[in-house]
């Protein structure tokens, strides 16, 4: 690690810091800091409330790819289907174009929606 020449360590103030702790923000030296796949943090009470609150975010990340992404595929899907027939049934092809450019985002939509379920 790298030490940050002009920052101390927040308990040892002799000792130039390697970075700041994530969930506090304090300078810290390499005896106090604890490097975790989530970033940089104090060791004791900072390392295990930097894991809480990564397991929230994950927990979110995954909340948010539930129906949503399904609900804009089916709206898609329905304004393709009626402008497409609308257009058919009138006879105007700019209709049926933007039923196809509907149905496309529809297709696109649910693509995405599939690859962010799998990522989840």
């Amino acid at each position: 690690m790298a030490t940050c020449p002009n920052m101390k360590c927040f308990s040892h103030v002799t000792v130039d810091a390697v970075g700041l702790c994530k969930n506090c923000s304090k300078g810290l030296c390499p005896q106090c800091a604890m490097v975790s796949a989530n970033g940089l943090s104090c060791v004791g009470e900072c390392a295990k409330s930097l894991e809480k609150i990564s397991e929230v975010v994950s927990r979110n990340v995954r909340a948010s790819t539930g129906m949503w992404p399904y609900v804009v595929v089916a709206i898609y899907g329905l304004f393709g289907v009626l402008f497409a027939g609308w257009g058919y049934a009138t006879g105007a092809p700019v209709l049926i174009g933007t039923g196809a450019v509907f149905f496309g985002g529809c297709v696109a939509f649910f693509i995405r929606a599939r690859l962010q379920t799998k990522r989840a």
